[in-house]
């Protein structure tokens, strides 16, 4: 299996185990009402898309007097949609406060995962439930190598 691959799959799987919540309005003010983040109320994503966007490399000076480069980090696109209206604050904290980590397998080094940025876009909310779309969006991830 390829590095990419790999990255691909880890970052897939992070996705779908987050935490989240659909968000419902209360049809005579139109506001948003308290989110019920027990387990059993979690919601899914419909559809996941995930590829790299972009490499970056720099000099490799461990390769002695061989001019090499190596690569110094990945930056991968994920596109998601969920069927509701979704709530993505539990997930973009459980990747702040503490930063994911792919483990090393054979050769392939680990990598730490940072979340760069995530751009979701919110459906504007039928109060009678007709032609709902749900929240969709793209997060952002910069993938470092850990060689160590």
């Amino acid at each position: 299996m390829s590095q990419r691959v790999r990255i691909q799959q880890y970052l897939i799987d992070l996705f779908i185990a987050g935490e989240f919540y659909p968000v419902e309005y209360d049809p005579q003010t139109f506001k948003p009402l308290p989110v019920d983040t027990s387990d059993e109320n979690r919601i899914r994503p419909v559809s996941i898309y995930c590829n790299e966007v972009k490499s970056s490399f720099s000099l490799d000076s461990s390769q002695g007097t061989l001019v090499a480069e190596k690569r110094t980090s990945w930056e991968f696109y994920l596109v998601y949609r969920f069927a509701k209206e979704a709530l993505l604050e539990e997930f973009e904290k459980s990747i702040m406060r503490e930063v994911p980590k792919m483990p090393r397998i054979g050769d392939m080094p680990s990598a730490l995962i940072f979340l760069v940025s995530h751009e979701p876009s919110h459906p504007i909310t039928d109060h009678n439930n007709k032609g709902v779309r749900g929240t969709e969006g793209a997060l952002v991830f910069n993938v470092s190598e850990n060689r160590l």
